[in-house]
């Protein structure tokens, strides 16, 4: 029973993880980017969200290296009759919903920073981000369910 804790820990860990160090090479490319051309006042707007991007991912990684045995026993993977399936499936479909969640504020910001130049407004940023948060949200909420959906069809 502990392995399988472990091994949905270990599952959450990697995922934070990787939100901390793959916005790395973007950041870095985009403030180089910014830096070399004169973008007037737009190009402090592009610093400022890349800064404020990566400044969530890291801090959503940390969040979730850090809160890992909370999200495990909220999953419900601490119960007496484990099922590596079930917990495997538990942790990764909340992590779908993580990375939906996420994916979602980026969208947000994209369509905010878009918003503000003139001509480029586009309104599928907007609904791709709401769209993509309340399913990150919906999808964590009920990757405990799901995982148990699935232990009770693999038992039948």
């Amino acid at each position: 029973m502990q392995s399988n804790n472990k091994l949905s820990e270990t599952l959450i860990t990697l995922l934070g993880i990787w939100l901390i160090v793959s916005p790395l090479p973007d950041f870095f490319a985009n403030i180089f980017a910014i830096s070399s051309y004169d973008y007037g006042e737009s190009g402090n707007q592009m610093r400022w969200l890349s800064i404020i991007h990566l400044a969530t991912k890291v801090f959503c990684g940390f969040a979730l290296i850090f809160s890992r045995a909370k999200i495990v026993s909220y999953l419900g993977l601490n119960i007496d009759s484990p099922s590596d399936s079930r917990n495997l499936l538990s942790a990764g479909i909340f992590l779908l919903g993580v990375y939906f969640f996420l994916n979602g504020f980026v969208a947000l910001g994209q369509h905010i920073g878009t918003v503000q130049s003139p001509n480029t407004s586009n309104p599928y940023l907007l609904w791709q981000a709401l769209f993509s948060i309340g399913s990150g949200i919906i999808v964590a909420l009920v990757s405990s369910r799901l995982g148990k959906f699935w232990w009770v069809i693999k038992r039948t």
